[in-house]
């Protein structure tokens, strides 16, 4: 767990495991992580989005993933996820909030 890993291990160790990238191999990707950040997806008519609260985790499995499979993903591969938080200022609000919610 987290948790443990706080407590057993170096700060140095800690601070890799932040890394878009920790968990493939070979070497990085064209993309970084994207834990924050708001933006606009526009097939859904400019709803605004936010970071989706498991892409931390999610995307380092996806990046190994493709690591591990080069002939099956493109090398330029890039992944991120995101929640779509709604329209207008509401949809606003929210996304701003889960980017917030995602630095702390």
């Amino acid at each position: 767990s987290i948790f443990n890993l706080l407590e057993n291990e170096p700060l140095s160790v800690v601070m890799e495991t932040s890394k878009p990238y920790y968990l493939a191999e070979g070497e990085a990707g064209p993309d970084c992580g994207t834990l924050s950040g708001v933006s606009r997806v526009r097939p859904l008519g400019n709803a605004w989005a936010g970071p989706f609260f498991m892409a931390g985790i999610n995307e380092l499995v996806v990046r190994r993933s493709v690591s591990l499979q080069p002939k099956v993903y493109p090398k330029d591969l890039l992944y991120h996820e995101r929640q779509v938080t709604g329209r207008g200022a509401k949809g606003l609000f929210s996304a701003v909030a889960l980017s917030l919610g995602t630095m702390v």
